[in-house]
């Protein structure tokens, strides 16, 4: 009896191990995973950082702008080889403008069309490509005897005289803008012409003045451009005289005679259209004086008008002009005071 409990309990006491043993694998083979033959690829596309997009543009205003007074004006005559106009200064009061009409209107009728007339664009192209500018310059109080609100298209008026930065004006003797530019943007060389510094121009231009009887006949272009100038001052339209112009040009300017500088044919007209705006022009003629070369003419005459301040003045003004193609282009300008022309200038 005492041998079969013993090994009843050995025997018990080996199961009992064995199958403890058994759980504990089990168990740990329950806890732990079994390997996966296959993991998963990487992730290929991670996540895309956090975006922040910039802040709304707020483009900045445009400035504020007063079309020069020509825009709009209701036609005019481009240059042309027609008829109108006979001797004796050739251009009676009736005749009619040869060659056709050009409309000048606000309204566009294509895109390029409307940017070149935009404040965008912040200037005007003729249809020659020339530019002139549409946006003021604001300048300090002393401009204002001559422009009450400070404004001026021409950005480079000075207030005084100063030898080496400034010039006179092409417009000094007329008292109705500021008489002196800046030296930005003229240039100085010597012309090749000089066409209104020459003794027989002066000479001619002195009997015209005195006699009023040695205007010599015009053919129909020259005609026409004397006459486009005259309405550029008679009807405060700039587009007439713009059309005399070349942008691959520069405008010789002479005051009594002598040649002071050149400047670009924009600058010209922007000078000319800031003088209009104070002035009253009561009349304004020309008359051929002279022919200096072959395919140039002298333009000479008076112009009578009136200043801001309601005072009459009279000036002597001339222009060279030389002919490119079926047109008359302006080389030289020139005024003098209402004297015999060609003195030197004090």
């Amino acid at each position: 009896m005492r041998n079969i409990l013993r090994g009843f309990s050995l025997a018990t006491v080996v199961g009992i191990a064995l199958a403890g043993s058994i759980g504990n694998a089990a168990a740990q083979s329950r806890s732990r995973p079994a390997p996966r033959n296959n993991p998963p690829a990487p992730h290929n596309n991670p996540p895309a950082p956090h975006y922040n997009p910039p802040p709304q543009y707020n483009p900045p205003p445009q400035p504020s702008y007063t079309p020069p007074r020509d825009r709009g004006a209701p036609r005019y005559t481009p240059p042309s080889g027609g008829s109108g106009g006979s001797g004796g200064g050739g251009r009676a009061a009736g005749d009619a403008p040869p060659g056709g009409v050009v409309n000048i209107t606000p309204g566009s009728i294509t895109a390029a069309d409307r940017f070149n007339k935009s404040a965008e664009s912040y200037s005007y192209k003729y249809p020659n490509g020339v530019y002139t500018r549409i946006i003021y310059t604001q300048y300090p109080g002393w401009i204002d005897p001559y422009y009450s609100n400070g404004l001026g298209y021409y950005p480079f008026y000075s207030n005084a005289y100063t030898y080496g930065d400034t010039s006179w004006s092409p417009y000094y003797y007329y008292g109705c803008a500021p008489r002196y530019i800046s030296n930005t943007g003229i240039y100085v060389a010597q012309p090749t012409s000089g066409f209104l510094a020459l003794k027989s121009v002066n000479s001619a231009a002195n009997n015209y003045y005195l006699v009023k009887s040695v205007a010599l006949a015009m053919n129909p272009m020259q005609a026409q451009a004397a006459r486009d100038i005259e309405d550029c001052w008679l009807t405060d339209n700039l587009a007439p005289l713009a059309a005399h112009t070349n942008r691959n040009d520069r405008i010789a300017v002479y005051l009594d005679g002598k040649y002071r500088y050149s400047i670009a044919p924009g600058d010209y007209l922007d000078l000319t259209h800031d003088a209009q705006r104070t002035l009253k022009t009561l009349s304004y003629h020309l008359d051929m004086v002279a022919t200096p070369a072959r395919g140039v003419i002298v333009l000479q005459g008076e112009h009578i008008y009136v200043d801001h301040k309601n005072v009459k003045h009279t000036v002597i003004v001339s222009y060279a002009l030389r002919q490119q193609g079926r047109n008359y282009i302006i080389s030289e300008v020139g005024v003098s005071t209402a004297k015999a022309p060609g003195t030197t200038a004090n």
